[in-house]
């Protein structure tokens, strides 16, 4: 079955087809990444601090993978902005990558391929496939499996960006198993942060897949270096009785009953009045909650002549690409989201982030 979307191959394309410049740390964890292929470790997970470059590390092992001719590989992100990142990374250095996505997904990424780099590499045949893992891991049924599967047979290579979620047998761990990609001989994984707020293991040896974990350099060094920007934290004192919120099975607070300890507190106007107080005109992503509260704390920012947004997962895809971008102009000065940005998004605009609720897992503060 063939795409629609055209392969746009002009002159310009040869501008931007270049090799992934890395920085020291960087290529450092991308040779002890092959080394420990070398030794015998099939899967490794690699750490590096948020904004240490993971995305482009993965672009770089993309293209060597291409370089040695081992076949095809797939990329797997868990949501809309973080598979578009991927996208970018691999258009910026002319990597040609098949998007498995909705269709006005694909549009969006196209257009912000046109917009960064005047050109796009997307094509359909493409022996690199970047996705979210609800798509992925349902490329083995009915038309998908027509129009996927004899690329999938090619693919001898995933990677795993935010891979803290994976394990076997959720939906990450079954996007790349066997069952989709069977003829798989090396694995790797991307985080900032190791763990799991349920305490599962990401080893093989436990509920994981991963063989081998390899840190990267750390937040104080990269800060020392001026890879990464020095930052301060803000507190003030809690008005909601979080004591009697229980944590689920997963590690973190129960929703419903987060959203009803928050319901009539003082909470939207602590925020508002903090970020009055110590970031003014400061463009910042704010974190709540729950969609009705995002709703809540937008409209407070605007009532206090502050424009501001609110964003969720249900939100169209075209609206979330405007509102960060609206960010980025200065056209809405904060970004209110439930459950969207929390982890790998990229948004260089942002200056402040806000903690707008409680959170009972230190992977999501970290």
């Amino acid at each position: 079955m063939q795409s629609h979307y055209p392969s746009i191959a002009t002159p310009l394309a040869s501008a931007v087809r270049s090799p992934v410049r890395l920085r020291y740390y960087q290529q450092d964890l991308k040779d002890r990444i092959n080394t420990a292929w070398l030794e015998g470790h099939q899967n490794v997970l690699a750490v590096a601090p948020t904004g240490a470059g993971k995305t482009v590390l993965m672009a770089a092992m993309v293209q060597q993978h291409l370089q040695e001719g081992r076949g095809g590989a797939v990329l797997v992100a868990h949501r809309q902005e973080l598979v578009a990142q991927i996208s970018l990374a691999l258009n910026d250095v002319g990597i040609r990558h098949r998007l498995i996505a909705p269709e006005p997904v694909i549009k969006l990424i196209i257009r912000r391929h046109l917009a960064e780099h005047g050109v796009t590499f997307y094509d359909a045949n493409a022996s690199v496939g970047v996705g979210g893992a609800n798509t992925v891991e349902r490329l083995d049924r009915g038309k998908r499996k027509l129009q996927f599967g004899p690329w999938c047979q090619t693919v001898t290579f995933w990677l795993v960006d935010e891979a803290h979620h994976t394990l076997i047998e959720n939906l990450w761990g079954r996007a790349i198993s066997p069952r989709i990609f069977p003829n798989v001989v090396r694995g790797l994984g991307v985080t900032a942060t190791p763990g799991r707020p349920d305490g599962q293991g990401l080893g093989r040896h436990a509920a994981g897949v991963m063989d081998v974990l390899i840190e990267g350099a750390g937040m104080r060094e990269l800060i020392n270096e001026g890879y990464l920007c020095p930052y301060k934290i803000y507190t003030v004192p809690c008005k909601v009785n979080y004591d009697v919120v229980k944590i689920g099975s997963s590690g973190e607070y129960v929703s419903a009953q987060l959203e009803a300890v928050e319901e009539g507190s003082d909470l939207v106007g602590d925020i508002v009045h903090t970020y009055q107080l110590r970031t003014p005109g400061k463009r910042a992503v704010c974190f709540v909650s729950s969609i009705k509260r995002a709703k809540e704390v937008a409209e407070a920012f605007r009532a206090a002549g502050i424009p501001s947004a609110a964003v969720d997962g249900s939100t169209d895809s075209n609206i979330r690409e405007q509102a960060v971008n609206d960010l980025a102009t200065g056209k809405i000065m904060t970004l209110i989201n439930a459950n969207l940005f929390g982890e790998g998004t990229d948004i260089p605009a942002v200056e402040v982030v806000i903690m707008g609720t409680r959170t009972a897992s230190f992977v999501r503060y970290s």
